[in-house]
């Protein structure tokens, strides 16, 4: 758990950075009744966040002896539990990425309880009862695979709540056309 908690920060962080750069930018335009540049920054910043992702999976999954020898000896007996561990995590990173920014593209929208929700469900409400139920079914594997069935699970709320909130903002051509003939 140290290993993957470890890895996982490293990606976490850059989700984080992406998803708090584009709040401003978010914001500002969301004011400003832009929803083109909305559009856009949100579109950026998923396809960064996610490209990254799925290099950090390719890693994970192709390398993960190598990662978890980082952090304990190339010859410990933890390394292959490690590696396997790390493989199935590997596959929770773009769902957790696309949550995370998911979440952070709700805060900037005035969208707060939509967003705290998003990130509550995903660590309290979807996975206690997910790694309970995994854990009984498949033993210690089930730990392991509740990380992907949770996120995979949070970043599919993310995007329902994301398509109800976004409605509201008009985000279709018609809504640019509007704008440009006032202007």
């Amino acid at each position: 758990m140290g290993i993957i908690f470890a890895v996982s920060s490293i990606f976490m962080m850059i989700a984080f950075g992406i998803g708090d750069g584009m709040i401003p930018i978010i914001s500002y335009n969301y004011g400003a009744k832009n929803p083109e540049r909305i559009r856009e920054t949100i579109f950026s910043a998923m396809i960064v966040a996610i490209g990254i992702s799925i290099v950090i999976f390719l890693l994970m999954g192709f390398f993960p002896a190598a990662i978890a020898g980082f952090f304990v000896g190339r010859s410990s007996p933890i390394i292959e539990p490690a590696a396997t561990a790390l493989r199935l995590f590997a596959v929770s990173v773009p769902f957790y990425s696309f949550q995370i920014i998911g979440s952070r593209y709700l805060q900037a929208i005035n969208c707060a309880k939509s967003a705290i929700l998003s990130v509550i469900l995903r660590q309290l409400v979807i996975f206690i009862p997910v790694i309970y139920l995994l854990t009984a079914e498949f033993g210690a594997l089930g730990v392991w695979l509740a990380f992907p069935a949770t996120d995979l699970a949070a970043a599919v709320i993310t995007g329902i709540m994301i398509k109800v909130r976004s409605n509201g903002l008009k985000l279709t051509d018609e809504s640019i056309i509007l704008k440009q003939k006032r202007a």
